[in-house]
């Protein structure tokens, strides 16, 4: 393969010969899942400062995060809402793959559910509940006001359904687009030999 370490990887420990890419369908379907639901959740909780360092890939396929010390909006770096890079796209087998549209299609499915009033409702209600938790996002560098109007704002509940849709297609363009992941990336692993 050139250039796709995540192919590679899971090549490495699910090998399947007539699977997908030559790995096994479960574990790719795994990183697809995992991939639009840490999408969709990061973005919405504004879980920031996200770099190869504080995400990881499991053999069975699961992407999954750590360290979230930026929560609810207080991000250094907020010109990067969504962390999906073309490594992560390349992993499900570029642009035009069945994986990627299922990408996609996932990531809208999750975005539409978390928008509809009932569940906005239901997060917002368990974000306020997180008040005098000790988190700082939540007490010194804003307020819960402040955290819940990000969140609201980045459900973008002014759209029609349609217009989420194409929102967040957009979004995820727009952040795969960025060459600004290679200088987060590039800037955190020079900090990490200081």
């Amino acid at each position: 393969s050139n250039n796709n370490p995540i192919q590679d990887f899971l090549r490495s420990v699910a090998y399947d010969p007539d699977g997908p890419y030559k790995i096994k369908k479960g574990v790719m379907d795994a990183f697809v899942k995992s991939c639009a639901g840490y999408s969709v959740c990061t973005y919405i909780l504004g879980i920031g400062d996200r770099h190869q360092d504080n995400i990881l890939l499991h053999q069975t396929g699961h992407f999954f995060h750590c360290d979230y010390s930026f929560i609810l909006g207080n991000d250094p770096k907020k010109y990067l809402p969504i962390r999906i890079t073309q490594d992560m796209i390349n992993g499900m087998g570029g642009w035009k793959s069945d994986n990627y549209c299922q990408f996609l299609s996932l990531t809208c499915a999750a975005f539409l559910t978390l928008r509809r009033p009932e569940n906005v409702r239901h997060l917002l209600s368990l974000i306020r509940l997180l008040e005098n938790c000790g988190l700082p996002d939540l007490e010194k560098t804003q307020s819960m006001d402040s955290a819940i109007r990000g969140v609201r704002d980045r459900l973008q509940l002014h759209l029609s359904d349609e217009e989420a849709i194409l929102f967040m297609e957009n979004l995820i363009k727009d952040s795969c687009a960025s060459k600004m992941w290679i200088a987060v990336d590039a800037i955190h692993s020079l900090a990490q030999r200081f």
